[in-house]
């Protein structure tokens, strides 16, 4: 890590929940997860991932968008709800808060985790829908 101004402070405050852990290549398991996934769906199935609202879902969704997008995996529909949906607007509506790659996609007027295959589920209706 690179020491900000001050050189040498008093106090460091971390976040170590991980921080002892030798973790995998993050492109790897990226691919892992959308070959899981895609696998799941070619057989006819459906996948279901419950991840945190805050941030997790994001990803997911990101992963398996550029996925589809590459061709790693087929198209398919991939269904967001619950408080996911809260959290993507919250996300894009500070694009100064986000990576490079998407704060250019929203300030071009694209939507980073809503479009294509990628749909909100907003009325029970649809609920109704996507769980039969």
């Amino acid at each position: 890590a690179a020491l900000p101004a001050p050189k040498f402070p008093e106090l460091l405050v971390l976040e170590s929940t991980y921080g002892a852990r030798l973790h995998p290549n993050r492109a790897q398991e990226e691919r892992r997860l959308a070959e899981a996934v895609g696998a799941v769906v070619a057989g006819g199935g459906h996948c279901l991932i419950p991840a945190f609202a805050l941030g997790r879902a994001q990803e997911v969704i990101l992963i398996l968008r550029a996925a589809q997008r590459d061709g790693l995996i087929p198209g398919f529909p991939i269904a967001v709800d619950g408080l996911v949906r809260s959290v993507c607007a919250a996300y894009a509506a500070f694009p100064d808060a986000l990576v490079p790659a998407l704060r250019r996609h929203i300030l071009a007027g694209g939507r980073p985790f809503f479009g294509g295959s990628v749909q909100a589920v907003e009325t029970p209706q649809q609920r109704e829908r996507v769980l039969s």
